[in-house]
């Protein structure tokens, strides 16, 4: 998908990666001393996602589609 990033954000690409459990994949990442950026987050089709950081600083998407 394409979104929309705040105007003072440089241009970047964000990973996303599917998960079956978007809260249970959050929770492994905070246990392995990453952060939150984006909370699980349901999408107005259903499909649900969260923004993570990686301990090094790396921010990747965890998504989950909805049974369509």
């Amino acid at each position: 998908g394409i979104w929309p990033a705040p105007p003072e954000a440089p241009g970047f690409v964000q990973l996303f990666v599917d998960v079956e459990d978007v809260a249970a994949a959050v929770a492994q990442v905070t246990a392995l001393g990453g952060s939150v950026l984006i909370p699980p987050s349901p999408l107005p089709d259903g499909d649900e996602l969260a923004i993570v950081r990686d301990p090094e600083g790396i921010s990747f998407g965890v998504y989950r589609a909805s049974a369509r």
